[in-house]
């Protein structure tokens, strides 16, 4: 019976009033009233994979954003990270998602994984930035992949936002706004965060 009720909720559409003129300040409140409760990482890749397709309509520097369910293991989807951008068919920019900080063990595994793929652009979007007692050991694990041809970066999603926001225009913050309700029903997201998005919607 539960499974039952949980397909029926996946199901269930969820309008997104989005707002007619997005501000650069409009846009930052979003993403953090929305990244700030816990989601295993599910609102903050929603989030990501929305920006990087409007990154790839408005500058045509990608030609197609790859995502799964959050739930979903990277491998078992053919995918390296859990979200890629892919040009002319191949993968250019990995990007691995994290809710909270990111642990050693997690980069390590990721690069690893990158390296057999030959993948030289891995970007790491953690929330709490990186673990303060690795952050040495992870500091020297990027510099030596540098040598082997990895480019590696570390940044929150709303540090990346900010810039990207700016350069989009108010145009582009709104086509990016929408595009967060679409891909949260693409994969299905969970009614809580569906829900959540579009009562954000409402008090702008």
């Amino acid at each position: 019976m539960l499974a039952e009720l949980y397909e029926m909720l996946a199901d269930v559409r969820v309008v997104y009033p989005s707002p007619n003129r997005v501000s650069l300040d409009h846009g930052i409140t979003l993403i953090r009233q929305f990244t700030a409760a816990r989601s295993g990482g599910d609102r903050v890749e929603a989030l990501v994979t929305a920006l990087f397709m409007q990154i790839r309509d408005s500058f045509g520097i990608f030609d197609e954003i790859r995502r799964e369910k959050v739930n979903t293991a990277d491998a078992s989807a053919g995918m390296v990270a859990d979200i890629e951008c892919r040009l002319l068919g191949k993968t250019a920019l990995l990007i691995e998602v994290k809710d909270a900080f990111l642990t050693f063990t997690q980069l390590d595994a990721k690069l690893d994984a990158a390296r057999a793929a030959r993948i030289g652009e891995i970007l790491f979007m953690a929330q709490g930035g990186i673990n303060e007692q690795e952050k040495q050991q992870i500091d020297m694990r990027i510099s030596q992949e540098f040598t082997s041809g990895q480019n590696v970066y570390v940044t929150t999603f709303e540090a990346f936002a900010i810039p990207i926001l700016i350069i989009l225009g108010e145009q582009g913050r709104g086509e990016f706004i929408r595009k967060v309700g679409n891909e949260l029903d693409r994969v299905a997201s969970s009614i809580v965060h569906r829900k959540a998005w579009a009562s954000l919607l409402k008090q702008f």
